[in-house]
């Protein structure tokens, strides 16, 4: 889009999730290192016209039809590449503004939708509170 500055990422979850449902050829698997790729040519993609990216943790799901250790080992490695890699411009940590302490794999109560895997209002507004807003006024 002519002018866009910023972009705001959150991708891999359902890339992750289709991918493990039973039935599901291997090659359509997605691992760590595919989603990782996908971050990197979009990281690439932005710089090369001077756009901001803030790449978001994947948010804790285990409350998903389709979630297995498989998924979660998965959302682990992502997590841990987008918070440590230092390849986006800033990180918005979903997965620690939803996660329930004590279930870490699981959103708190409160923020879940009623379909056990979205944010409700509540957990929307948990999101907009880990965004650093000085990001937007450069």
């Amino acid at each position: 889009r002519p002018g866009a500055r910023w972009i705001i990422l959150l991708e891999g979850v359902n890339d992750m999730l289709f991918a493990l449902m039973p039935g599901m050829p291997e090659s359509e698997r997605a691992t760590a290192a595919d989603i990782i790729t996908g971050y990197r040519l979009l990281i690439a993609r932005a710089r090369l016209h001077d756009i901001t990216i803030i790449g978001c943790t994947l948010p804790p799901i285990s409350d998903a039809p389709v979630f297995t250790p498989e998924f979660q080992d998965l959302h682990q490695q992502v997590n841990r590449w987008i918070r440590d890699s230092g390849e986006f411009d800033a990180v918005a940590d979903l997965e620690a503004a939803l996660k329930d302490p004590a279930a870490p794999t699981r959103m708190r109560t409160g923020l879940l939708s009623s379909d056990g895997v979205h944010p409700n209002d509540a957990g929307h507004a948990a999101i907009a509170e880990v965004f650093d807003l000085d990001l937007f006024r450069k």
